[in-house]
């Protein structure tokens, strides 16, 4: 199957450069981990729901610093695209990986995020106020995120994190592993969730530090004294009748750290970058397998592993 193919009618049509029709003259600035990220050919509707989706991460645009991932939103033929129904089975993004570029296909939208000269992007779509733009800007707004914490050394991470006295603790697992419900363990006992889904983890200073990020899962956005903190720990996650830590290699974290790197780590011209950005990570903190029940007391192991890594 040729790229685009399931979205397009003519998947010839994909566009050849960043050009097209701009929906409006109306522009919003983003700012968190990696960014700030500036949004370009808005129309009015458009410009309306991010900001109300976004309030609080919005930056006034004069102002604004230079963006760290600039993109263009287009306006696209509406009957270029087909219909689609994923109904009975999981929506996925068609992908094309370039070594200069790398090209995305959903439905009713079209991207090109460019590596070259610097990272930039441009998005072309069909919907509007009475499509799904909502939705289609959130997940295009997630690839481009992770594509430009890839540049900084960094990554995106399906994950859960909590917090506590001031140190983060990242956990991985596979869907269903619990990390909605340790997530909400954790919130009950007085810590802090920054995410139930979805975490940024960086370098900062020489120290990897998780940055809480406007995209929640079942949780929805919890409520942070701080919206970064210093990476204490990383545990495999699993729901148990026990709690119990147990040894997990650097190796088999970083591993599974590269399984929960949406998008990016399919990209055959990242795989590198990506994998070096992991290891470090795994090697500058403790990194366990947590098996945990619902009587809280997972929570004071996290507090051991600290203490002994101190």
């Amino acid at each position: 199957m040729f790229f685009a193919q399931r979205f397009l009618s003519d998947p010839s049509v994909f566009p050849l450069s960043s050009e097209g029709v701009s929906w409006g003259n109306r522009s919003v600035t983003i700012d968190f981990a990696g960014g700030p990220y500036h949004f370009q050919n808005l129309n009015q509707y458009q410009e309306d729901t991010v900001r109300h989706r976004f309030v609080g991460f919005c930056t006034d645009a004069g102002k604004a610093p230079t963006p760290g991932l600039p993109t263009t939103v287009l306006n696209f033929d509406p009957d270029a695209f087909k219909a689609v129904d994923f109904s009975q089975c999981e929506y996925t993004f068609d992908r094309l990986y370039l070594e200069r570029e790398v090209n995305l296909a959903g439905m009713n939208f079209l991207v090109r995020i460019a590596r070259v000269p610097e990272l930039s992007a441009c998005l072309w779509t069909s919907a509007n106020q009475k499509d799904n733009f909502p939705f289609i800007f959130e997940n295009v707004f997630r690839v481009l995120v992770a594509y430009r914490l890839m540049e900084l050394g960094g990554a995106i991470l399906h994950s859960a994190c909590v917090a506590h006295e001031g140190r983060a603790y990242l956990m991985l697992g596979h869907s269903g592993a619990g990390k909605t419900t340790f997530s909400r363990m954790a919130l009950e006992a007085g810590w802090e969730v920054l995410s139930d889904d979805m975490n940024a983890v960086r370098l900062e200073d020489r120290r990897w530090v998780v940055e809480k990020l406007p995209f929640a899962g079942d949780l929805g956005q919890t409520p942070c004294r701080s919206n970064r903190y210093p990476l204490a720990g990383i545990f495999r996650l699993n729901k148990s009748d026990h709690n119990r830590l147990s040894p997990w290699s650097r190796g088999q974290a970083v591993a599974k750290a590269l399984g929960c790197s949406p998008v990016v780590n399919d990209d055959p011209f990242r795989t590198e970058p990506l994998l070096n950005a992991l290891e470090t990570m795994m090697a500058s903190v403790p990194t366990r397998q947590l098996e945990f029940s619902l009587d809280g007391g997972a929570l004071s192991l996290l507090a051991e592993v600290l203490k002994s890594h101190d």
